[in-house]
């Protein structure tokens, strides 16, 4: 029986629908039990089934593939029903998408139905009804983040630790236990012996430089060697400050790398030392608390305060501190306007929507294929690794057959490891990756469930252009983002989110090449100026020339054409008597006065049309219209 048959004989046409949020959900709740469960109660209440629509994807999204396959058979009219085992499972949408999936159905006289229950939209009572489940669904959703939250909590307190340890530790998830990276644990008494020496933080990251890089293979900076004299996990005490306001301590967590005595004694030094200042900022930026490194030659970037701005507030930017012994080749400076709006700007949408967050993040479960090429990008990186041991071998050799001398040999082999150290770190997040996604673990969903920051501000991100003040914004930016990568050899910045679990993922966002907000508040500038010099023209009784109307508004008349290229003619304005529009004016006006009275002088002409003498007779001249006669005033 066709749709149109079923329509014509009045059995209602019903079009199931079937959910789960990710791949792992299709065992847990099956979409085939809950495909089974609604045929069956279709059959029973002599429904005739259209089509059944499934999905694997989180409900707060509304573009689905299975969902927007429903509402095209809905907008074509085969739909009298749409069944759903629970409403939850059409949708857990926010307001807005959640009113426009309505509108469809009851555009098309369209009823949601559970086992049970028939929701007319129609009907106020219902539709109420319907919007309650649908706020109830939303409010699972935050609960569950709360959830998670808590069980983070209780994972703290039960000895866990998230987030990133120092790299001077290695911490072993699966025993709760952290040892020591013997690789770089003699960095703390390194740094500590030096610094009651005397020596500054950029000093002591030069000695450092001389002998090793980060395990990324960044250089050592001062604000790196400055936290490391900051940080009371070297004494062994693990500190988390939650969402909630709770602060969660653990002492002995992390084994000994400095005494409490030498760490009170830092920190002593520092405070004596430290140049008065006042810890309240009058002023915010949403790049205030974040650290930002230079890509080039991995020195902190600073924010600095310019002058005041003639939009309100302070000009900010982003440059190296003066005075570096050793200049960076690029030596960034940046209006920090530059890299602020794009970054709100993605912060807005990675957080707004799962589509909205695509645009920024690759975060998209697509095929098995994907993680073939993951696997083979990490099968590279660890050839690239053996290749350079190898290297290092061959090193050794000459070294030993004295065919190098050790100064060089230290150097080569020194760049070569370094090398890896950055490839073995690009590895680790590579495994990392491929791990999640071969667990249907790395997706939007987890993306925020790894945010420990994400839950308050859900409701009310996309207000973050209007509602949220500099402060507002300084925190999210500072509580989102562990730290943010500036490369101006390409003019890119790569944020670091803090996450959970150290979820891999990062954000690259292009640093805008000109002040965009200034360009469009100068636009805007100049196109209130356009309209008020119409609005003048407007008021006039008739036509009046640009030299009346530049005393009328004061302005030059460079910035009047200006503003008239940018936004179209004036109206209500005399043509430019040097304009190719008058001119053809002026010479249209002779021809008709001329057929109409041979005889008319120019001095009448000019009279007539406006003009001067000398223009009438040049343009007489010019275009031969008075053949055969003198042309004499």
């Amino acid at each position: 029986m066709t749709v149109k048959e079923t329509a014509a004989k009045n059995i209602l046409r019903v079009a199931i629908y079937v959910r789960v949020s990710t791949r792992n959900q299709e065992d847990k709740y099956s979409l085939a039990a809950q495909e089974h469960d609604l045929v069956e109660y279709a059959n029973k209440q002599n429904w005739h089934i259209v089509e059944v629509f499934k999905d694997v994807e989180s409900g707060a999204k509304l573009d689905k593939k299975g969902l927007t396959a429903l509402m095209d058979s809905v907008d074509d009219g085969l739909v009298d029903i749409v069944l759903v085992a629970d409403q939850d499972r059409l949708s857990r949408l926010d307001t807005l998408n959640w009113e426009e999936l309505k509108l469809v159905l009851r555009e098309n006289n369209v009823k949601i139905a559970e086992p049970g229950l028939v929701i007319d939209l129609d009907n106020e009572d219902d539709e109420f009804r319907s919007d309650l489940y649908n706020i109830i669904a939303r409010r699972e959703r935050r609960l569950f983040r709360r959830r998670s939250q808590r069980g983070l909590r209780q994972y703290v307190r039960e000895g866990g630790i998230y987030g990133r340890v120092p790299f001077e530790y290695i911490y072993d998830k699966e025993t709760k236990e952290v040892s020591l990276n013997e690789e770089f644990s003699w960095v703390i008494s390194f740094i500590d012996e030096l610094f009651l020496q005397g020596y500054g933080p950029s000093s002591i990251a030069r000695r450092l430089n001389k002998i090793s890089r980060t395990p990324n293979g960044a250089k050592w900076h001062a604000n790196t060697v400055y936290q490391r004299l900051l940080n009371p996990a070297y004494c062994g005490e693990y500190s988390v400050t939650f969402m909630n306001g709770e602060t969660i301590t653990i002492k002995k967590k992390y084994p000994l790398l400095r005494t409490v005595e030498t760490f009170e004694r830092i920190q002593h030094i520092i405070e004596t030392n430290a140049k008065p200042f006042s810890t309240t900022r009058k002023h915010h930026h949403p790049l205030a608390k974040l650290h930002i490194s230079c890509a080039e030659c991995g020195r902190k970037i600073s924010l600095q305060q310019g002058d005041k701005s003639q939009y309100g507030g302070y000009r900010w930017y982003l440059a190296h501190n003066r005075g570096l012994a050793e200049p960076c080749p690029y030596d960034p400076k940046y209006n920090a306007v530059r890299i602020t709006r794009p970054l709100v700007l993605a912060v807005k949408n990675i957080l707004l929507s799962e589509e909205t967050a695509k645009r920024y993040l690759d975060i998209e479960f697509k095929d098995e294929s994907q993680i073939t090429q993951l696997e083979q990008q990490a099968s590279n990186l660890q050839k690239i690794m053996s290749d350079n041991n190898g290297k290092i071998d061959k090193l050794l050799d000459l070294y030993l057959d004295s065919k190098l001398t050790k100064e060089k040999y230290e150097e080569k082999t020194k760049s070569i490891e370094t090398e890896n150290a950055g490839l073995k770190a690009s590895f680790d997040e590579l495994k990392m990756k491929i791990d999640l996604l071969k667990d249907e673990k790395y997706s939007y969903d987890a993306l925020l469930d790894n945010l420990a920051v994400v839950e308050e501000h859900l409701s009310t991100i996309y207000r973050i252009d209007t509602e949220y003040s500099e402060k507002d914004k300084e925190d999210l930016i500072a509580a989102l983002f562990e730290y943010a990568l500036l490369s101006p050899a390409d003019n890119t910045i790569t944020f670091k989110f803090t996450t959970i679990n150290d979820f891999p993922i990062d954000l690259k966002i292009n640093i805008d090449e000109t002040n965009l907000e200034y360009e469009e508040r100068l636009l805007q500038q100049q196109r209130e100026r356009y309209e008020a010099t119409q609005a003048i023209l407007d008021a006039q009784p008739s036509p009046i020339s640009f030299m009346e109307l530049k005393r009328l508004t004061g302005l030059n008349a460079q910035t009047l054409r200006l503003d008239e290229e940018r936004f179209g003619p004036y109206s209500n304005l005399k043509l430019g008597k040097g304009s190719p529009e008058r001119k053809a004016e002026i010479i249209e006006g002779i021809k008709r006065l001329i057929t109409v009275n041979p005889n008319m002088t120019s001095i009448e002409i000019a009279k007539e049309l406006g003009s001067s003498q000398g223009t009438i007779l040049k343009y007489i001249r010019e275009n031969n219209l008075r053949e055969g006669r003198q042309h004499k005033g």
